[in-house]
């Protein structure tokens, strides 16, 4: 830059440049060259940075919107640069940040999608924080989140008091230190306890061995233990397999027990347990096996209520006993409640006291009929958290379909004298796959799921049902995501190829049974109201239909988005003319496979 403190430099300049000093042109390059150069460097070395930068902005986008969150795929595109940034960058100083968000969106995704599997993805990511951070300020929160998950996702309290423990013996002065107080408390231990305390208390002493060999065994009992809580008392039986059971309950005297068939007990295992606590309505846990299988029995104080379903990873077969007289146990010691039980169905207070939130499929009683009598499963859809579709007025979908479920369930008892039960007789949240369930352990003839329907659209009125089938019709995928909470890219190719081939052999028979409802349901409303418009049988892929064993079909009986059909539904007359057009066409599909006499 010399030549600029002349006044005619720029003329001599251009001609410098031009020609006669070309080496110094050289030079001028090189050095531009040069700054490039360093600036690239620059901009490598800030690359991480920014690649993290980037991905969190995506992530926090996505928090704030609870409508993206519905989609997978706006999941994926959030996760798998968090994801590539801590595998490629595992010292990087913002690596543990990456996997304290990887957690906590794993953590929302899991409650969306119910899968255990981004579930068990949030442990891992906030193990991985922990295990290869243990001196970042994120550490112990990542403990107190994986051990909240324990407590109150996987129902298992005994393992999240361990995690708590841990949390403050390696954090003593750490800001999560009161939180883990809190949760060992609420998990039914001192806060005061260490760690060797919690697995001492959570691990019984063993002191006869049972001798058994069960190398060649394909399935055994790993372990049985218990932990008390003032609500409850949780006897945990963990198998290295997921294993069949039953249950049942003596009055006199006391007793819950729980049959294991084909699994034996494993080596180590103490064939009696005493529990000297007189908050425990437990008084001793008894193991005792035959060539059948294994008996655990738990012998009360005195009666009381019980609650048992099964966990996986490891399978787990979980016994909720009550601790206090009168009350109906449920699987989180917040929920125990004094409401009695259904008179009219067990099978929907049964699952409706499981713990949703964690438990894919709860286990029932098997109720096949020896009379022959005819079983159909009448499902109301949503519940609980879950309110479905939100009208005018603040009319929700699942107050509707509660109403119309038990109008529905009384007419096809009197029309067909059959066996009827509904998912829920109350306000609780199923899982979609616990709905099927019951149908499934029932062995139901038919599965019939009762909706309202909802558009954009406050226009759009009519009436339809739907049976399984992967249907490209835009219209049933917007239907089907609406009642999924999720979306068809939510589930991967192999999936649907999988639930496709479940499907197939019942999809002929829900096909007629929804002709038949839809036909006689129109018919029925339309004689009694007018402008009931017709939407006909369409085919969607509804989680709430996979893995039905029986004809199914899902109900939408008006639209509660649409001022006027949102009054009809809130009317006695068209819900009872609802119920009797299903019903009826409910008869007229069992009479066509000879399942009901002619009349």
């Amino acid at each position: 830059m010399f030549w600029m403190n002349s006044k005619d430099s720029l003329p001599d300049c251009c001609c410098f440049c031009a020609g006669n000093f070309a080496p110094f042109r050289h030079l001028l390059l090189g050095g531009v060259t040069l700054v490039l150069l360093f600036l690239y460097a620059g901009l490598a070395h800030a690359g991480p940075q920014q690649d993290y930068l980037n991905a969190r902005a995506d992530f926090y986008t996505l928090m704030k919107s609870n409508a993206k969150q519905q989609y997978r795929h706006n999941w994926d595109n959030v996760l798998t640069p968090l994801h590539n940034f801590v595998k490629n960058y595992p010292q990087h100083p913002k690596t543990a940040a990456g996997y304290y968000l990887l957690g906590k969106g794993y953590t929302r995704l899991s409650e969306i999608s119910h899968l255990r599997s981004d579930l068990n993805q949030a442990v891992t990511m906030f193990t991985q924080l922990e295990q290869n951070f243990p001196r970042s300020s994120l550490a112990d929160d990542a403990m107190f989140l994986r051990a909240q998950l324990y407590y109150e996702r996987y129902a298992d309290p005994e393992r999240a008091a361990q995690v708590c423990a841990t949390l403050i013996e390696r954090y003593p002065n750490g800001d999560m230190r009161a939180a883990a107080e809190r949760l060992m408390e609420k998990s039914g231990f001192a806060h005061g306890s260490s760690r060797a305390q919690v697995k001492r208390e959570t691990q019984p002493k063993r002191e006869t061995v049972v001798p058994r060999n069960t190398s060649a065994a394909r399935n055994a009992m790993a372990d049985v233990r218990y932990s008390i809580a003032p609500e409850r008392v949780r006897v945990v039986i963990e198998t290295t397999a997921p294993a069949r059971f039953s249950a049942q309950s003596l009055t006199a005297p006391a007793r819950v027990y729980v049959d294991v068939p084909d699994v034996p007990p494993g080596t180590g295992l103490a064939q009696e347990y005493t529990i000297n606590d007189s908050g425990s309505v437990v008084q001793n846990i008894r193991l005792g096996h035959n060539n059948e299988g294994s008996r655990i029995v738990c012998d009360l104080k005195r009666n009381a209520d019980y609650n048992i379903f099964t966990l996986d990873n490891p399978a787990r077969i979980v016994v909720d006993i009550s601790n206090k007289a009168g009350v109906v146990i449920k699987s989180d010691a917040q929920e125990i409640r004094t409401a009695p039980r259904a008179a009219d169905d067990h099978v929907d207070t049964l699952l409706a006291n499981a713990s949703a939130n964690y438990v894919d499929m709860v286990t029932l009683p098997s109720k096949k009929n020896g009379n022959g009598r005819l079983c159909i499963v009448v499902d109301p859809g949503h519940g609980g958290k879950d309110p479905g579709a939100v009208g005018p007025n603040n009319l929700y979908e699942k107050d509707i379909t509660l109403a119309l479920s038990q109008r529905l369930a009384q007419v096809l008892r009197n029309h067909l004298n059959c066996d009827v039960h509904l998912t829920r007789t109350e306000d609780v949240y199923l899982t979609l796959r616990q709905r099927t369930a019951i149908a499934n352990r029932l062995g139901a003839d038919v599965f019939i799921s009762v909706h309202a329907n909802a558009s954009e659209n406050k226009k759009v009125r009519g009436t339809e049902t739907y049976f399984l089938n992967f249907s490209k019709n835009d219209k049933a995928v917007e239907v089907a995501a609406r009642e999924n909470n999720m979306s068809l890219q939510e589930v991967g190719d192999l999936e649907l190829i999988l639930f496709d081939l479940m499907a197939n052999s019942k999809i002929n028979e829900s096909s007629r049974l929804a002709t038949e409802v839809q036909s006689s349901m129109v018919s029925h409303l339309q004689q009694s109201f007018s402008n009931i418009r017709d939407l006909g049988v369409k085919q969607g892929p509804f989680h709430v239909l996979l893995g039905a064993d029986m004809p199914s079909i899902l109900v939408e009986a008006a639209f509660i988005s649409n001022t006027s059909e949102a009054k009809l539904l809130r009317d006695r007359k068209f819900q009872e003319t609802t119920a009797n057009g299903i019903a009826r066409g409910v008869k007229a599909y069992l009479r066509g496979q000879n399942m009901v006499a002619e009349n």
